[in-house]
């Protein structure tokens, strides 16, 4: 992911290259937040991106159904919400008003008979 803006952004994450995530699944009403996975947030820490820079980092994606992986950040101008350092069992029973900046990325379909091309570790 690259910080293709003219401003610093902050994410938290355990390290600079293990953000956290969502994971997205196919839902009634778009794409929404699969249940499952757990972040406990102990060590999570806040990171910044330049403009310009960028990290590489991987994502457990399920190989039986199609999804997206969505990173938030910050931008200084929209607050990054509590939640998303909370643990996914808290966060998905908290009413969200807003959304803040994020980052999501086409649909990744690891499906017996796909198409989809993906870039894995070794790829580096």
């Amino acid at each position: 992911m690259t910080n293709r803006s003219q401003v610093a952004i902050t994410y938290y994450g355990y390290a600079r290259e293990l953000p956290l995530y969502q994971t997205l699944k196919p839902g009634l009403l778009g794409w929404e937040r699969k249940a499952g996975g757990w972040w406990c947030g102990t060590g999570v820490h806040e990171h910044t991106l330049a403009p310009g820079e960028g990290i590489d980092f991987g994502a457990t994606v399920p190989t039986g159904e199609r999804c997206k992986i969505r990173f938030s950040y910050s931008d200084g101008q929209t607050r990054t919400r509590i939640w998303e350092k909370l643990p996914n069992w808290i966060a998905d029973r908290l009413p969200r008003v807003t959304e803040g900046p994020n980052a999501t990325t086409p649909v990744i379909d690891l499906r017996p008979g796909s198409t989809l091309l993906a870039k894995s570790r070794t790829d580096r």
